[in-house]
C-alpha cells in the first residue's frame, strides 16, 4: 500500500508528495528541539483536511509547484532528491508569491496546533477552556478610542 493511499485523503500521489516536500521546507524538522518537520504526514494530513472547501486552491496551488519543479528538475517535486527542494520552493515563492504565501500559512497554521510542537514550546496541549490561561492586565485606555467611537452599525430600527 502506498503512502497516499494509507492516508486516505484527496490528493494524488503527486500532490501528496509535493506538499510534504514543500511543508518540509517551510518548517524544516530540528533534531535540536525533538519536533517533526512540517511535511510530517499527521501535519500535512490536517493541512488537507483544514483547507476544506478551498481543496480545489491547494490542488491548484500544488499543481503549479509541480510544474515549476519539472521545468527546473525535470520532475514533479516529491519525485527529486531533498537537496533541490530549497532551490524549488525559492522558484515558486519568487514566480507565485500569494500562492506561496497562502501555502505557507496554511502550513504554519497547522504545525504550530501539533501537539508535539506545542509540547516543545512549553504550552499544553489541551484547549484554552475550562482551565483557561492567565494572561497578564494590560493598560485598559488603550481601549478608549473604541470605547468612545461612534456605532459602525446601521440602526435597524
Amino acid at each position: 500500500m502506498n503512502d497516499t493511499q494509507s492516508t486516505q485523503h484527496k490528493l494524488n500521489e503527486p500532490q501528496w508528495l509535493a506538499l510534504c516536500a514543500v511543508a518540509d521546507q517551510i518548517v524544516p524538522p530540528s533534531s535540536k528541539y525533538d519536533v517533526p518537520g512540517a511535511g510530517d504526514r499527521q501535519i500535512c494530513k490536517q493541512v488537507i483536511h483544514d483547507v476544506g472547501e478551498r481543496l480545489p486552491k491547494l490542488i491548484e496551488t500544488l499543481a503549479t509547484l509541480n510544474a515549476v519543479a519539472r521545468e527546473l528538475g525535470g520532475n514533479d517535486l516529491g519525485e527529486l532528491p531533498e537537496p533541490t527542494h530549497e532551490g524549488i520552493a525559492s522558484a515558486f515563492r519568487e514566480a507565485y508569491p500569494r500562492a506561496a504565501d497562502r501555502l505557507a500559512m496554511w502550513v504554519t497554521q497547522c504545525y504550530y496546533r501539533d501537539d508535539r510542537v506545542l509540547a516543545s514550546l512549553g504550552i499544553d496541549a489541551r484547549p484554552p477552556f475550562p482551565k483557561g490561561y492567565e494572561v497578564e492586565t494590560g493598560d485598559w485606555a488603550e481601549l478608549e478610542p473604541v470605547v468612545n467611537r461612534r456605532p459602525i452599525f446601521r440602526d435597524v430600527t
